[in-house]
């Protein structure tokens, strides 16, 4: 690891209110749960914040219960809090249509998962705010997914794909934007009757891939196109 960590403080919270208060009086404070990319970006000398907030031991956060027909994920268990791109549970949330139900001084928010993310690793998040929960609502129709990446598992994704085929057609990509991506002009053209030329011709303007370590804009392109067209023909 490229940086010292001699720096950095570590606080723990055994509640979610004294989780909350840490970081009203302590700003600046990063919340930790699985720390991929605080030590992504500590290998690369990068350095999110010089105090973190551990919040593993919060069981409310791990738990997964239902209210009404909504699934509630706590935040621990739906590994929301990593804003990359290339998260492989993001587009399924995408494509379900949830609430990312937010904690902060003032009470409870909920913000729609779509509306969640602003841009590259940014979202609505406020500093003195955890996410707790995504609350999930019926998902109806044939549920597809797709994780394209060097091996099976432990891997970051080159694309990822989730899609549903119902009385409507809902699609998502990760790792071809600077967020996940929702393909509203894509199933535009897949729900108003048209051909699945039709929707990769109005795929190729809607994302937007590049080149980096894992792989190439092009080859990105291509497999997000394969992905729709199979999740055409074996959803059918």
């Amino acid at each position: 690891m490229r940086t010292a960590t001699a720096p950095f403080t570590l606080r723990r919270a055994r509640t979610l209110e004294g989780a909350l208060k840490i970081l009203r009086e302590e700003p600046g404070t990063v919340p930790i749960a699985g720390c991929t990319d605080v030590y992504v970006a500590l290998e690369f000398g990068g350095t999110p914040g010089t105090g973190y907030l551990d919040l593993t031991p919060l069981a409310s956060l791990r738990r997964i219960t239902t209210s009404g027909e909504r699934l509630v994920i706590g935040a621990l268990a739906a590994n929301t809090g990593s804003v990359s791109p290339a998260g492989d549970t993001l587009p399924g949330f995408a494509v379900a249509d949830p609430d990312v139900v937010l904690a902060g001084e003032g009470g409870e928010r909920r913000v729609p998962f779509n509306a969640f993310y602003t841009g590259y690793r940014a979202s609505v998040r406020r500093p003195d705010e955890l996410i707790v929960a995504v609350e999930v609502p019926p998902v109806i129709g044939k549920q597809w997914f797709r994780k394209v990446g060097t091996r099976a598992a432990q891997a970051i994704s080159k694309v990822v794909f989730a899609g549903v085929r119902g009385l409507e057609t809902k699609l998502a990509l990760g790792s071809v934007a600077p967020t996940v991506l929702r393909l509203t002009r894509t199933e535009l053209a897949l729900n108003g009757g048209g051909g699945i030329g039709d929707a990769l011709r109005a795929l190729e303007g809607e994302i937007k891939p590049i080149d980096d370590l894992r792989s190439t804009a092009e080859y990105r392109r291509s497999v997000s196109a394969n992905l729709v067209r199979q999740f055409w023909s074996e959803t059918a």
